[in-house]
């Protein structure tokens, strides 16, 4: 499993997306059984691979998948089942279907802050992404609110990693919504406080 981690990390993510579905996803499912924690957690894994590699067709089939049988395995309200939620809506909200991306998101966001805590890095970075999708959909005062509340949610000085970086994202995310609004003094605002 590190070799594969590793071989992504080296940028060889196709040759990982290979090796996670020809290799160690049918070992796990033969050893621990395919509805096993970390079998799932493998599968999630290749989707992410999948999604790096732009065959989001293809990580959309394996969430699909995968889903319904963390459901089932884990529990709706499982961390894990709730990961792989957050991921697919994330990539819906990069295809065309726009409304069931925001309608996951909606559903997945409250219950993701309370099972992770809802300062925590992972729900934090959720919480941006459907606030860019708010963006992109037009919906500005909801993404703004999105940002704001993403951005006071960490203090300013965190640690660099990860929610100083959080934190500045959610800054910058929101300066470029006010400046393309036109609202350039608020826009600096923000970038000022983005900046350490």
């Amino acid at each position: 499993i590190k070799r594969l981690y590793a071989i992504s990390a080296q940028g060889r993510r196709q040759e990982a997306a290979e090796e996670f579905r020809s290799s160690l996803i049918p070992d796990l499912e033969r050893v621990l059984g395919p509805e096993n924690r970390r079998t799932l957690v493998m599968r999630s894994n290749l989707a992410l691979e999948l999604i790096n590699l732009g065959r989001h067709e293809e990580a959309l089939k394996e969430y699909r998948t995968l889903l319904p049988l963390c459901t089932l395995a884990l529990g709706a309200e499982d961390a894990t089942t709730l990961d792989v939620r957050v991921q697919r809506a994330d990539l819906l909200s990069t295809t065309d279907a726009l409304d069931e991306a925001e309608a996951e998101f909606r559903q997945v966001l409250p219950l993701y802050a309370r099972v992770r805590g809802a300062e925590s890095p992972r729900v934090l970075r959720a919480r941006l992404d459907f606030a860019s999708l708010l963006d992109d959909r037009g919906r500005l005062e909801d993404a703004a609110r999105e940002f704001r509340q993403v951005a006071a949610a960490i203090p300013p000085g965190s640690p660099p990693q990860p929610l100083g970086l959080l934190r500045q994202d959610a800054r910058c995310g929101l300066a470029q919504m006010l400046e393309q609004q036109g609202r350039h003094a608020e826009a600096e605002k923000e970038l000022r406080a983005a900046l350490p």
